[in-house]
């Protein structure tokens, strides 16, 4: 935090710890996310829909023109069309600007934000809108953010009672708007998981540069631990025999040995983790106001806050449904057959409890102590099929990680 912020007698500790501040600070300034509707065009609209650009909307009604002409926009390279005094469900009236494949910038955030604060910015990609959000700049006319002829974009923290401060001088933010509660949720999921993600990211990264056991390593053991239950004779002999016939470098490949076994720890323990992180995740992503949230909505969250882990990778993908799955039942209320879901009531009074019960119950079936000094014929018949499951999908994304790095 800058000087600013010393002088009106917040320190630095008001906002996140040091050692965390400026990755925390990286991921988040002045953007409150807003919700997407599809919605189905009519065909008495007055300007036409445009294919790419940026959309802002609900201009207060006048400020159009002063927005504008304050961005330039008339002398930019890039057709502008400018309504004004449009009707407006919400506010009466209200103007419109729309700049065909036009790009946003910082400045012009801050503009909008500090002319007409209840304004939306829709950016517009193959005819569709990928994101929608409103601008949010600091109350305090003296912060460094609001002087537009400086290009200080506003950023925001919480405090140690996690209220919404500026970064720059420490004001807290007192306005009241629609979207507040859930922005605040969502800097809190940033703040306090933001740990978790370091120790998962450096965990994932030391496991990759060791690499001593692949996935297809792991389905191996686990396909012949399968074939070895089967019951009839026939099939029994056969996948015996299957076993027999290795070849001299596979047996040698699948011996466990402790360079090995440490390995698989080290993976369990990473995939615990990953899976206490999505836990932990569904107490801290956006709710709306009916305290609703979308299953598409959490898992990109997860996704994107666990970005330098390459999730293109479906296997960490089902590695996390069993996390998902376990939240889910025991955490939340299903909407019908919609994609929402509710937090159960008092169920963060819980959390804790169920985490460390989920914890107990993935560390009874651990593999190592289960294959330690076995060979492939001993003791695997007794791993549990969630546990294959979650373990084999655990290598395999290591495997991708290596494979495409």
């Amino acid at each position: 935090m800058n000087s600013d912020a010393k002088n009106k007698g917040t320190d630095s500790s008001s906002c996140i710890e040091d050692v965390i501040e400026s990755q925390f600070i990286e991921k988040q300034n002045n953007r409150i996310p807003l919700g997407i509707k599809i919605r189905v065009p009519k065909g008495d609209l007055l300007i036409d829909s445009i294919k790419e650009g940026i959309v802002i909307d609900h201009i207060e009604a006048g400020k159009g023109k002063v927005i504008a002409e304050r961005l330039d926009l008339y002398r930019g390279e890039y057709p502008v069309v400018l309504a004004h005094n449009l009707s407006s469900g919400r506010r009466g009236r209200k103007d419109v600007i729309k700049v065909v494949n036009g790009s946003l910038d910082e400045m012009m955030i801050k503009i909008v934000g500090i002319i007409s604060p209840n304004s939306t910015f829709n950016i517009i990609k193959g005819n569709k809108i990928v994101e929608k959000f409103k601008a949010l700049v600091c109350e305090s006319s003296d912060c460094s953010t609001r002087d537009l002829e400086k290009d200080v974009p506003s950023i925001f923290c919480l405090d140690t009672d996690d209220v919404l401060v500026c970064y720059h001088c420490g004001t807290v933010y007192k306005k009241e708007f629609e979207e507040k509660q859930r922005y605040v949720v969502n800097l809190k999921g940033d703040k306090y998981l933001w740990a978790a993600e370091q120790e998962i990211n450096k965990r994932f990264n030391d496991i990759r540069g060791r690499h001593t056991m692949t996935g297809e390593d792991f389905s191996f053991l686990t396909y012949v631990e399968t074939l070895k239950r089967k019951k009839k004779s026939d099939e029994f002999l056969s996948s015996r025999y299957e076993i027999l016939m290795m070849s001299e470098s596979d047996r040698i490949r699948m011996e466990i040995t402790e360079e090995k076994i440490k390995y698989l720890k080290d993976a369990e323990e990473l995939a615990l983790k990953i899976h206490e992180y999505v836990l932990e995740s569904f107490f801290l992503v956006d709710y709306d106001r009916d305290r609703k949230c979308s299953w598409s909505d959490l898992k990109l969250s997860v996704e994107k806050r666990l970005d330098k882990i390459d999730l293109r990778n479906g296997s960490l993908g089902l590695l996390m449904n069993v996390a998902f799955d376990f939240g889910a039942k025991h955490f939340t209320v299903g909407l019908g057959r919609s994609d929402y879901y509710t937090l159960k009531p008092e169920i963060e009074s819980k959390k804790d409890r169920l985490i460390d019960d989920y914890r107990r119950r993935f560390k009874r079936s651990d593999i190592i102590e289960l294959i330690k000094e076995a060979r492939i014929s001993d003791k695997l018949s007794k791993i549990s099929e969630r546990h294959k499951y979650i373990m084999a999908n655990m290598l395999k994304a290591i495997d991708y990680a290596v494979n495409n790095q």
